[in-house]
C-alpha cells in the first residue's frame, strides 16, 4: 500500500471531504486530490501535517510504511515482513499491536541480513 492510498484511507476514516483537507493544509481541492492520487508526493514538512490532522496512529503507520519501503528498497523485497505488512495495510483497517509485532521481526530480519552480510 502506498502513503497515497494510506491518506485516502485516514481522510475518509475522518469524514473529510478531499476539498476540507485541502483547506486544513492551505491548498484547493485539487492540489490535496492530486497528493491523494499520488500525482503529487507530500512533502515532509507536509507528513508533519498530517500527523497533526490524523494523530498518532496515522504516524505509526507512517514509520511503519517508511521501514517497510527502506526494507523492499535497501535490503530484499523478499523478506517476510515486507509481505507481512503489505498484507495487514491493504486491510485498511489497521491492528496497530499486530504491525507492530511485524515490524519488530522486521528489525530482526534486517539485523540477521546485516549480520549474514559480513
Amino acid at each position: 500500500m502506498e502513503l497515497n492510498e494510506i491518506l485516502a484511507v485516514y481522510r475518509k476514516k475522518a469524514k473529510f471531504k478531499q476539498s476540507e483537507m485541502g483547506e486544513k493544509l492551505g491548498l484547493t481541492g485539487g492540489a490535496y486530490a492530486a497528493i491523494e492520487q499520488g500525482r503529487t508526493p507530500p512533502t515532509i514538512d507536509r507528513i508533519f501535517e498530517f500527523i497533526d490532522i490524523f494523530g498518532e496512529e496515522f504516524a505509526l503507520i507512517f514509520m511503519l510504511y517508511i521501514q517497510n519501503r527502506i526494507v523492499k528498497k535497501y535490503l530484499s523485497e523478499d523478506m517476510n515482513v515486507t509481505k507481512e505488512i503489505e498484507k495487514e495495510m491493504k486491510k485498511g483497517s489497521y491492528d496497530i499491536e499486530k504491525l507492530l509485532l511485524i515490524s519488530k521481526k522486521g528489525e530482526l530480519e534486517i539485523m540477521k541480513h546485516i549480520i549474514n552480510s559480513d
